[in-house]
């Protein structure tokens, strides 16, 4: 499924069933999830906050800025996050 495409019920179930699968696999909470075909919008982004403690990936080639302080967008063309 492609996140962004779904609704916001369908967001919240596919993230809580990625996390609930890696559990029932290895016996351990995921350390991060990659988001199915590296799709992300804000919405899918603010559902894997409210749903899970695992960081989502992204991949840099498809993630030019990351607000870091809410606000503020930061330059991640480089592949580098500094968090304040």
């Amino acid at each position: 499924m492609i996140l962004p495409l779904a609704n916001s019920r369908d967001k919240k179930t596919q993230i809580i069933w990625g996390i609930k699968d890696f559990e029932y696999r290895f016996g351990r909470k995921p350390e991060g999830l990659w988001l199915p075909e590296t799709a992300v919008d804000l919405e899918t982004l603010d559902s894997w906050h409210n749903t899970a403690s695992a960081l989502p990936y992204l991949p840099q080639t498809g993630t030019p800025g990351w607000p870091i302080d809410g606000n503020a967008w930061q330059d991640v063309s480089g592949g580098k996050i500094y968090l304040p």
